[in-house]
């Protein structure tokens, strides 16, 4: 369960992340490339925190947590105009809604697999 919360975590700073990339420079979040620093900086973060559940669980479900959160955080500048504050708040909102459920989905999976393989042993 800690593992899930630390994903979730690891996937929000991701996407606060990208968020603040975005209002200073749009052009080095848009399109896919958001997505990827997402994935990249949920990922290790997710894996770099201790004591709190799995490592392999808290990588991934951060790395795929933040790689869904950070395409609906740029996706959510259809509504907005790219780069502004609005678009940073409905993008931080929207993309915290699907990637924070995303990680805790994928890091409550992993580390359900993960202590049956050791279980198994």
């Amino acid at each position: 369960m800690f593992g899930a919360i630390a994903a979730a975590g690891a996937a929000l700073v991701a996407i606060v992340g990208v968020v603040m990339i975005g209002m200073v420079a749009w052009w080095t979040v848009v399109g896919i490339k958001g997505a990827i620093f997402a994935a990249i900086i949920g990922g290790a973060l997710g894996a770099a925190l201790r004591r709190h559940g799995n490592w392999l669980a808290r990588g991934f479900g951060g790395l795929f947590g933040g790689a869904v959160g950070g395409f609906f955080a740029i996706a959510a500048a259809e509504q907005a105009a790219p780069g502004s504050t609005s678009w940073a708040i409905r993008g931080a909102f929207l993309g915290a809604a699907f990637g924070a459920l995303t990680a805790v989905l994928i890091a409550s999976v992993v580390g359900t697999a993960v202590n049956l393989v050791r279980r198994g042993r």
